[in-house]
């Protein structure tokens, strides 16, 4: 299996544990979880779109982006959070791709 396959598949498998945000949810935890489905997602078509590249580049670029997006000046001090979370997701991710080679 090639390393592009084995990181799509630890995605997929990180994103399948998450738990369907729910209406009747706090506002802030609907949004947490919400926001991580979207950078779960979000990097697995990032990485799909891609396949020429190295997959934990793509993933280090995101983690990157996100960390810098979470630490400008946002009007609103909760915008940050999609970005916090995306960062977080992105980081998780990484960590879980360090035995590949």
């Amino acid at each position: 299996m090639s390393k592009y396959e084995q990181v799509i598949l630890i995605i997929e498998d990180y994103i399948f544990d998450f738990t369907e945000p729910q209406r009747s949810w706090d506002k802030h935890w609907f949004k947490e979880v919400s926001y991580q489905r979207w950078a779960g997602n979000e990097l697995l078509n990032c990485i799909r779109k891609n396949p020429e590249q190295d997959p934990i580049d793509i993933i280090s670029d995101f983690a990157t982006k996100t960390r810098e997006f979470s630490m400008k000046d946002h009007a609103d001090k909760r915008d940050r959070q999609i970005f916090n979370v995306a960062y977080e997701i992105a980081t998780d991710i990484l960590e879980s791709t360090r035995c590949l080679k």
